[in-house]
């Protein structure tokens, strides 16, 4: 009557711990691209085009976890979307990465380190 319902992530075959992390590291970068981009009318007072490319840069972190999101939701072997997710963690973790060089700023910091997690996460799980 009631099906059970399938987590791809909670596969006994498939390695729990990396795939769990994977998808709270996920969540996270989420989290922390909607709060990036609340912030902006603390940050500025008024709509410019710092403030526009502020909110985009809150999309694209929003973008890259939904990205991954999607790709823990899918069936195995997933073909193409594999792909897009490791060349997008990696230059986003390359962006980060330079993003500290030039702003070393916790919150910064704390992305480029989530960056990394989902980056060697993403390499690591097994669909």
């Amino acid at each position: 009557m009631f099906s059970r319902v399938n987590y791809p992530f909670l596969d006994e075959e498939r390695s729990l711990p990396i795939n769990l992390l994977y998808l709270v590291v996920a969540i996270a970068i989420m989290i922390l691209g909607i709060l990036h981009i609340c912030i902006t009318p603390k940050v500025f007072k008024a709509m410019t085009p710092e403030s526009i490319w502020f909110v985009s840069g809150g999309l694209a972190i929003i973008s890259n976890a939904t990205l991954n999101l999607a790709r823990i939701s899918t069936k195995p072997e997933s073909g193409m979307l594999d792909y897009f997710c490791y060349a997008n963690n990696a230059l986003t973790l390359l962006f980060s990465l330079i993003l500290v060089r030039v702003l070393p700023r916790p919150q910064t910091k704390l992305f480029a380190c989530l960056m990394f997690l989902e980056t060697l996460s993403g390499f690591l799980v097994k669909f």
